[in-house]
């Protein structure tokens, strides 16, 4: 819809949701990404959606970047481990990485992560501003 948009950004401690658009239509957008990311207003949360095709495809995907990470300069290198450095996030090296990614995991296993580990251990925080109305 015209003027209306979100987004959504990695940060060193999860992501941020934005949205953005006009004052009388923006809660019906955020309504819709939160239902989405959510899993709706059955107040379960969703787990992923995908075959066991298209979850191999990502596994491939990611496993390629591991490897071609390697040829990167080590200027590029030194940038993507910095800021982790700098915040303390936990970092992993791509041998660690690597042998990670060689395991096998299902579909199922997917799920069972997302809806008994990653869920339960998130949180939202939200903040609002500009030409907002108290509806």
């Amino acid at each position: 819809v015209a003027g209306m948009s979100y987004s959504f950004s990695p940060t060193s401690t999860g992501f941020t949701m934005s949205v953005s658009g006009y004052s009388d239509t923006l809660q019906e957008l955020l309504t819709t990404v939160l239902e989405t990311v959510t899993g709706g207003t059955s107040g379960g949360m969703p787990v992923p959606s995908l075959t066991a095709a298209r979850l191999s495809i990502l596994v491939d995907t990611y496993r390629t970047a591991l490897s071609n990470s390697d040829l990167d300069t080590p200027s590029t290198q030194l940038k993507s481990y910095f800021p982790k450095l700098l915040t303390r996030t936990p970092t992993y090296n791509r041998t660690e990485l690597r042998a990670a990614a060689a395991q096998p995991f299902t579909v199922t296993q997917l799920q069972s992560f997302v809806r008994d580990v990653l869920y339960p251990s998130s949180r939202l925080e939200c903040m609002a501003f500009g030409n907002l109305s108290p509806e």
